[in-house]
């Protein structure tokens, strides 16, 4: 199977105050199958727990064992979108650029998409993928 992370699962799995059943369950998912995330993954996962760090939620140290815990993953990165789906599905979906760049991803590969957005687990489903969230 091919999961598609997005930032909010990710960043869970370093922000010990976020975890949840979804969260966990596409942790156990990657530690076995394939992960594919687009190229705006890594600087939304920096950004996430950089500001978790300077809000305190974070020590710099928690921050460099998150960052690790998924590299040792593997994500791989997928950084041929089309940039017209993407548009289009943000349209359709009232998502961020960002948010449809996953669903564009999970679409084009046939993957599962994990994401603890609302919104996007919606879109997600409503464009026919199986979603692993909380928020559906």
């Amino acid at each position: 199977m091919t999961l598609v992370v997005d930032s909010s699962v990710a960043a869970s799995w370093a922000l010990p105050d976020e975890s949840s059943p979804a969260a966990l369950k596409a942790l156990m998912l990657a530690r076995s199958d394939r992960i594919v995330v687009p190229s705006v993954f890594w600087h939304e996962l920096r950004n996430v727990l950089l500001v978790a760090e300077r809000r305190g939620r974070l020590t710099a140290d928690e921050t460099q064992t998150g960052i690790s815990v998924i590299v040792d993953l593997s994500p791989e990165i997928d950084a041929s979108d089309d940039h017209f789906a993407v548009l289009g599905l943000a349209r359709r979906h009232l998502l961020t650029a960002y948010d449809a760049s996953y669903l564009e991803l999970a679409k084009r590969k046939g993957a599962v998409l994990a994401t603890l957005d609302r919104r996007l687990a919606h879109a997600g489903l409503s464009e026919g993928l199986q979603v692993i969230s909380d928020q559906v």
